[in-house]
């Protein structure tokens, strides 16, 4: 992050994409690329949700075969002691919001504050709301669903500061399955936007 903040955003003179050099290309295709591969952050909550059960089954299943085999479990792998929310507000908060903040003032485009940006920012603010509660650590795909709705239940993809949004327990799963995911409240937003012309095109 700092090292593309240094050589595309602190320059003073804006270079047209077809003058940059392959070396300046190459940079910003891994540098989209690092961004391609932590995506599932910055997607609507009902897919980020998926995203994030999954990689943790995954996690788990390594430390499992590294406690079978003797090893100490490797950081975040540990389904006796992780606590999802605590990792996924550091995952937010040291990689997510850090890399895409850099993509944002470098494409400045409002569609992607407008439609990206503000996924991260509705994550973000449930996890750091959340208790915890009915995640399961021995099945984490199976949490998706729950979380989903304790997301739509509080309110999340709607609020802009921690302080307006509720903690996230039990209690709030008071809401029907057929609410309207955020996506489509953010999409709806997005109708009619012209396309804006990216330093990558």
């Amino acid at each position: 992050v700092k090292t593309f903040r240094e050589k595309y955003l602190e320059t003073e003179t804006t270079v047209h994409p077809e003058e940059r050099t392959p070396e300046q290309k190459q940079d910003i295709l891994s540098f989209v690329l690092k961004l391609s591969d932590i995506g599932g952050s910055a997607k609507p909550f009902t897919l980020h949700a998926q995203w994030a059960t999954r990689i943790n089954a995954e996690f788990f299943l390594q430390g499992d075969l590294e406690r079978e085999v003797g090893l100490p479990c490797s950081p975040f792998c540990d389904r006796k002691v992780h606590k999802v929310a605590e990792s996924q507000q550091g995952f937010y908060t040291y990689i997510v919001s850090p890399l895409y903040d850099c993509l944002s003032m470098f494409m400045r485009s409002p569609r992607l504050d407008l439609e990206v940006m503000q996924n991260i920012q509705s994550n973000i603010t449930f996890w750091k709301r959340y208790d915890g509660c009915r995640f399961n650590y021995n099945d984490p795909v199976a949490s998706a669903p729950d979380l989903v709705k304790l997301f739509l239940a509080t309110g999340a993809a709607r609020v802009n500061s921690d302080a307006e949004m509720p903690i996230v327990s039990d209690d709030s799963m008071a809401v029907e399955d057929d609410l309207p995911g955020s996506s489509n409240r953010i999409r709806a937003h997005s109708q009619g936007l012209p396309r804006v012309q990216s330093q990558l095109d």
